[in-house]
């Protein structure tokens, strides 16, 4: 795998890792305070709760840990890169908010690809391209609903035009 993907699925894994580490600072934070600000029975709660929240925070920050190589992506690119017949960009807003080039495989499903910089976000996917030039590239609503009846026609419709 090419070393710019690798690198964008560190930095995704990264991104995890201190969400996560954030959540368990603030429920540190909580719990200290909580002696401060509240009576006996309240600080109780207040510490019940913020050990949920650190046990979230763990729980948060296992997708983080271990080889960017053996994530769903990197696996799918590595072994399932004879299925992929589709990459384009997308942009997803609010709670998953972040850049992905989304793989689309012969069985109809997709895998998104962290962009995790919107400045290489065009590398990132020059990238792909590279490692799959049969896919087809880009995203309309044609080629999304010639993927959403029969996957496979992109394959078919890019082996016509060579």
């Amino acid at each position: 795998m090419e070393p710019l993907l690798l690198e964008q699925l560190r930095l995704h894994k990264r991104m995890w890792r201190v969400g996560a580490l954030t959540l368990a600072a603030m429920m540190i934070g909580c719990g200290a305070l909580a002696k401060l600000l509240f009576s006996e029975a309240e600080s109780l709660g207040v510490l019940r709760l913020a050990g949920l929240g650190l046990l979230v925070a763990a729980f948060l920050a296992l997708p983080s840990l271990g080889d960017p190589s053996q994530t769903r992506p990197a696996k799918t690119l590595r072994d399932r890169a004879q299925q992929i017949v589709w990459i384009y960009l997308a942009e997803l807003r609010g709670q998953s908010a972040g850049q992905f080039v989304v793989l689309g495989l012969d069985d109809g499903t997709r895998v998104w690809f962290p962009a995790m910089s919107k400045r290489r976000e065009g590398e990132v996917l020059a990238a792909v391209a590279r490692l799959v030039p049969w896919a087809t590239q880009g995203f309309t609503p044609t080629i999304e609903l010639a993927f959403m009846r029969d996957p496979s026609s992109l394959r078919e419709a890019r082996e016509a035009l060579r």
